[in-house]
């Protein structure tokens, strides 16, 4: 697997089928708190180029990441993903803004790549509650993103294309034998949250 592109299943899913998922892997899950916040310019570079930096805090830890354009296959996505860590109090340090010059990290420097060494600062953020667990030897994701007062719900799985492809068609029988439909996620979860807010903005 590419470590730096990333592959993933997503599919959207009604609150109902998240309380049957959480309350049956409960004892098996592990759960985190992730706040994500996108830096950008006041001149929207990255977002004209379709790319994405986000650092995201999560209890202890924190991440920052730089994505690309990405491409959709049914229920699968695949874009560049560039991932680094970061301690806890360096991100909420860089939360003031920064260039990207000042920050020595894989996805920063993709990133000046792309538009050159600009300052960016947070302009879009928004919580995601993270339920981690193992379903037939896969690591699922179980989401709850709460976004300006709306919740919504996905399921995604993180792995290589061909096995997404296999383990759509197992999830799709599996939803098929509980009754449920089987929804590939609409969007990502930044652009659902930045559609939010053109909408609070107009």
């Amino acid at each position: 697997m590419n470590k730096n592109q990333e592959t993933e299943l997503k599919l959207e899913i009604t609150e109902n089928i998240y309380n049957i998922f959480r309350d049956k892997i409960s004892r098996k899950s592990k759960k985190v708190c992730q706040i994500n916040h996108f830096f950008d310019s006041k001149e929207n570079h990255l977002l004209k180029i379709k790319w994405t930096l986000r650092i995201r805090i999560e209890d202890d830890k924190a991440f920052i990441t730089a994505k690309g354009p990405g491409k959709k296959n049914g229920a699968i996505y695949s874009r560049p993903e560039y991932e680094s860590d970061l301690s806890k109090s360096k991100a909420e340090n860089l939360l003031s803004g920064f260039y990207l010059s000042s920050l020595n990290k894989l996805p920063v420097e993709e990133a000046k790549r792309r538009v050159g060494d600009l300052y960016v600062s947070p302009f879009l953020s928004f919580k995601n509650e993270r339920i981690y667990f193992e379903w037939r030897k896969l690591n699922i994701e179980l989401d709850k993103t709460i976004i300006k007062n709306n919740i919504f719900y996905e399921i995604e799985i993180e792995t290589n294309f061909d096995k997404c492809k296999q383990v759509e068609k197992e999830i799709r029988s599996f939803f098929t034998k509980q009754g449920w439909i089987f929804i590939p996620s609409k969007m990502s979860k930044f652009k659902r949250a930045f559609n939010l807010l053109l909408e609070t903005n107009n």
